[in-house]
This record gives structure tokens, sequence and C-alpha cells, in this order.
């Protein structure tokens, strides 16, 4: 990054990192389009072209006098070749004072003359016809327009509507800066003019160019002496500082960045985003109807009914009193004890080692934490869920290869594995997983909320009379010393564990009258981001990323260039193409 700019170290990086964001895109041909764009915006803001003079270049179509302009600026005549009828210009013909001769390292090999001029930091460049039929010459003038800062449109009243040259003004317009010159006054008639600068101006302004006399002008080559060519003279050799050039260089190569980050360049992007946003949301759907599906089925309700139940005795210690603390807190780990043995069952068909540590494994788990193994009752899943769930998988992949957006996803694992890999996978989502066990947490919840004050009290006062009456035999026993049988105690510890069964009958009764529905809506709306749309999403989230860092720059880039402009004026400096905002 050189230093004698005014271009921020931060936006020369943002687009060095840009470009390797594009790169890594590149199989869409915006992407490739920003990437050589912002190359060529690069190599503008390298050290050796912000060290270089101004650069005016003059285009033009056969026949406009733009060599015998060029020579009648420099006052060389026949300095470049002149002809009326057709393109005589065939390489570069350049006005550049010797001590800047250096500064022209970048056209070596393009065919070229240099002529001496005496005018420091400045080189004028005539250019072959914009309507050559030579392709050649096209070349060599659209390299002459690429060094170039300011361009010199020149036409004559003839040749103001052809389209060749128009699209040339066009495809340059953003780049560039910009003086238009009607030549060949001389043949119009003094009571014309007036009439043809106005056209001419309707034509400038059509290009969406503010056109004043500040940087339009009528002229002749061949009377230097009227009309505006001294105007014209005056705004080409004007002394600018060394600030003034340096911010001119500046302002083209944020022209060049905003080029290659233009609307027309980043609409295809954004389009391909919303087929991309399109697509994956009618698979989403299409996942959360199967999966809804899946969890609706007889056998996965049945599942998750008795994992909502086993879910709500672990919630009932805290609601049914101190007495039945203890047998609840029992029964429900027990329970799930066996209940996380079932669900191992499900994902273990035959009998192996393996397999059967795997159940022991949840069933011991279950006893010690409380915890299930709800990954299983997912396997639950008919052979016609798993299907259907392959098939969303496997048109997510046919998206991005109708696309031709498949590289975006190299990286990704889903990639390089078949529908049935993934499909093992896919029906094991650790992300519907948070969601189901929130349903089961709730429903739990809900249904252990069902539990009153009434149920404890009535559920725990007969045992609590058991044991006050315990209690009062063993503490009357120990003030008359009078010790007890150890049959007292045996009998004592059964008739109370009795005195808790009919507390522990009315909570069952209590929980048996619940009609437990486990809320599958909210889980399946709450599983917005698949596995089986994964790819898809990946190949978005890369445009999006591309297109959002786009759309930024592009910001930061009209901000530098609304300071810059400031700086310079139309009258030296030329003008700028206004957008619309």
């Amino acid at each position: 990054m050189p230093t004698n700019t005014f271009i921020s170290t931060k936006l020369y990086n943002e687009a060095q990192n840009l470009k390797i964001e594009a790169d890594n895109a590149s199989c869409i041909d915006a992407a490739s389009t920003i990437t050589l764009r912002l190359h060529q915006a690069l190599n503008k803001a390298s050290k050796n072209e912000m060290n270089r003079p101004l650069c005016i270049a003059f285009l033009g179509g056969t026949g406009v006098g733009k060599s015998e302009l060029f020579n009648a600026l420099i006052e060389k005549p026949d300095s470049s070749p002149v002809s009326i009828n057709r393109p005589c210009t065939q390489k570069l013909y350049i006005a550049v004072s010797p001590s800047d001769r250096q500064t022209l390292y970048n056209i070596e090999d393009t065919p070229h003359k240099i002529i001496d001029i005496s005018k420091p930091d400045l080189i004028l460049i005539d250019t072959p016809d914009i309507d050559s039929i030579e392709k050649e010459h096209r070349q060599i003038m659209r390299k002459a327009i690429e060094l170039a800062d300011i361009i010199i449109y020149v036409t004559i009243n003839d040749k103001r509507a052809n389209y060749d040259i128009i699209h040339e003004v066009q495809t340059w317009s953003e780049r560039k800066r910009w003086f238009f010159v009607m030549n060949k006054a001389d043949n119009y008639g003094e009571n014309f003019l007036h009439e043809i600068r106005r056209k001419f101006e309707n034509i400038i302004q059509e290009l969406s160019f503010n056109a004043n006399e500040n940087v339009c002008f009528i002229i002749s080559a061949k009377y230097p002496e009227k009309y505006d060519f001294s105007a014209l003279k005056t705004a080409v050799f004007s002394s600018r500082s060394k600030d003034q050039i340096t911010a001119l260089h500046d302002y083209i190569t944020l022209n060049y960045f905003g080029y290659a980050v233009a609307e027309d360049v980043l609409n295809p992007v954004h389009e391909k985003i919303s087929i991309l946003k399109e697509k994956e949301n009618d698979l989403n759907i299409a996942v959360q109807k199967y999966f809804y599906e899946g969890l609706s089925s007889k056998h996965t309700s049945s599942l998750m009914e008795k994992v909502v139940k086993e879910r709500l005795f672990r919630k009932l210690p805290q609601k049914v009193g101190w007495l039945l603390y203890l047998p609840i807190w029992i029964r429900s780990r027990l329970s799930y004890m066996m209940l996380a043995f079932s669900l191992g069952r499900i994902a273990t068909s035959g009998l192996s080692l393996s397999r059967l540590f795997r159940m022991g494994f949840y069933s011991l788990r279950a006893l010690i934490l409380g915890t299930l193994p709800l990954t299983e009752i997912l396997d639950g899943f008919s052979k016609e869920h798993l299907k259907k769930l392959k098939e969303v998988a496997d048109d997510a992949k046919h998206i991005l290869e109708e696309q031709e957006l498949m590289p975006l996803c190299r990286d990704n694992n889903h990639y390089n594995k078949d529908s049935s890999e993934l499909s093992d996978n896919i029906i094991k989502q650790e992300k519907i997983l948070p969601a189901l066990e929130a349903a089961i947490e709730s429903c739990a919840e809900e249904n252990a909320d069902k539990i009153k004050w009434y149920h404890s009290f009535f559920g725990n006062i007969i045992p609590a009379y058991i044991l006050m009456t315990i209690l009062y035999r063993i503490t009357y026993a120990w003030i008359t010393e009078s010790w007890l049988d150890i049959t007292f105690y045996i009998h004592a510890v059964m008739i109370f564990i009795q005195s808790l069964i009919p507390g522990l009958i009315l909570i069952y009764v209590c929980i048996k009258s619940q009609k437990i529905k486990l809320d599958v809506n909210s889980v399946v709306a709450s599983h917005t981001e698949p596995e089986e749309t994964q790819i898809l999403r990946q190949a978005r989230n890369k445009l999006e990323k591309l297109y959002d860092k786009a759309n930024d720059f592009r910001l930061r880039v009209e901000m530098n260039k609304k300071v810059i402009v400031k700086e310079l004026s139309p009258n030296t400096c030329g003008a700028i193409i206004e957008k619309n905002s």
C-alpha cells in the first residue's frame, strides 16, 4: 500500500480480503468479475501507479479530428497522423516531458511513439479510433484508456449518435473523469452553434453527466483561436498541485473499487441468494412436515408419553411433601432405568457385547443422573419417514448442482457422503433434541403443577400420624427405660411403609387421570435448520457473506469519494457521472 495516498490502509485491506472472498466463490460469474475488477483496482492503488503524472487520453471515432486536436493542443503539427476518412492512428502517441518518461513503464509492450513536451506532471495520449475495424487498434485504445485519469471524448455533429462510441463511453463512464469536445465547429456555421451545443449537452446528460461550459467544449482544431479551444486548453494544461494529482489518482482508484462491486455486478449474487433461500425454505417445511409425522406416529407418541410421565415423576418429590419424597424419588429413578433400557433396545437389533453394554450404559446413567437417551426416540421413525428425509437431502444437493454452486460446499462433510450414509446421522440430529427436551420438560412441568397442596396433605396425613405414633412410643420407652423389643421396630417400619401406600395411590390416580399431550408443533417449529438442508444453508451463507461485505465495501468507497471529490474541480479535473440516489 503506497504512503502518498488519501486512501486508508483499512480500505485497501478490505479490498484485498473481499478479493479473497470473491475468489472462493468463483463458481459464480459475478464473483469472478469482482475478483478481476478488484485485481485491476488494487493495481491502480500500487505505489508506481500513484506516483505517475496526471494522464489524459483522447477517445473518439474515425474522422472526428481527434489527432488533429491532439497536435493543436501540444502545438506540434503532424505529431500524430491525421486522416479524414479512415483510421490513421494505429498506435499510441504520447506527449510527455522527458522527466516523466520513466513513468511509462507499463506500456512497453504496446506500440507507441513518444513526443516531448515541456509541461511536467502531465501525459497526453492520442489513441486509435473506437470504431476501427481492426481489433488490435481497439485493444491498444483500451490500454490507453485504462492508464488515463481523465478522458477527452471527441466527436462531431454527424457522429454523436454512433452506438459503438456511446457504448465505449458508458463502459468507462464510472471509472474516469471526462471532458467532452464537439470538433469541427467551422463546418456548422455560426447560426447553428447554439442549437448544436444544446443537442450535444443533451446527449452528454443522457449519459448521466452534468453537462456545462466547464466540461463541454465546441471547438475547431483547425482554428485554435476561435470557439472554445482556449478554454479547453486551459482545462487540459491547468497547473495542478501534487496533492491534487494524488487526490485525482485516489478518486480514480476508488472508482475502480466501486466498479468492482457495482449494483449490476452484485445483483446476480443477490438473485442466487434469493433462489437458495426460497428452495431452502421449501425443503425446511418438508422436513418439518416429516418430523411432525414421525413424532406424531403411534409408536413415537407412546414412547414420548412414557418419557413425559417419567420426567413428571422426577418433579414430584418437591410437590408431594417430605414423607412421600423418598418413595417417589426411588420410584422415578428405578423406572427411569427401565425406560432407558427399553429405549436402548429400540436402536439395538440382535445381541452383541457392544449392544448389551450400550443398553446397560443407558440404564446406569438414568439411575444415577436421571437422564434418558432421547436420541433413541428419533430411531422410532418409520422407514418411510427416513426415505423422505433422504430425498430432501438429495434434493438439496441437486439444487446446488442445478445452480452450479456445488464448489461452495467442497469442504462440507456432507458433500462426500452418499444419501444412505447421511441419513444415518440425519435422524439423530442434535439440533432437534434441545427442542424435544424443552417440550418434554415443559409438558412434565405443566402436569406436575396439577399436583396441588391438598394432594400432598392427604397423601402425607396417614404416614405422618403413623410416624408420630412410632416416635411417641420410642420416646416414652426411652424416658421410662422400658426398652422396646426388636420386633417393634420391624413392625413399625412395615406399618410406616404400608401407610405410604394410600398417598402413593392418590398421586398415581391423579397422574393417571391427566391427559399428557406433548406439544409436537413447538418441537417441529423450532427445527428451522435441519441437517438435510445444511448444504444449501452453507452455500447461501457464503454468498450472503460475500454480498454483505461487497455492499459494505461499496458504501465505504462512496463515503471516501464524497470526501475527495470536494478537492477536485470539474474545471480542471473533468466531469463525473451523476448517479441517481
